[in-house]
């Protein structure tokens, strides 16, 4: 018998789906990478994230800049809806590839 405070094994399934993601899919092109402005790290598609409005949207991909001041964009999904936000919306940024090496 369970106990009251006993943990499911199935709670981490998305975890663990968000954590292979890592290993494939990271929302980048040919020259530049997104990445989370304070730890540096590379988004993956399948990765959550949020702000003070939007809360849980799974990132599913982007559009780097076209050119020196555009910010690009970043497309979440949030329920049935697919939006496109500047990534400063949720504390990301779009790095020249060579600067993560």
């Amino acid at each position: 018998m369970r106990g009251k405070y006993s943990i499911r094994k199935d709670m981490n399934t998305d975890v663990a789906r968000r954590d292979k993601a890592k290993v494939f899919q990271t929302v980048d092109d040919e020259h530049m990478t997104l990445i989370y402005q304070k730890t540096r790290e590379r988004v993956c598609v399948g990765d959550f994230v949020s702000n003070r409005n939007y809360q849980n949207c799974a990132v599913e991909g982007g559009k780097a800049p076209t050119y020196i001041n555009s910010p690009g964009k970043v497309y979440v999904r949030i329920h049935t809806w697919r939006q496109e936000f500047d990534p400063s919306v949720f504390d990301l940024k779009w790095v020249a590839t060579k600067a993560l090496i």
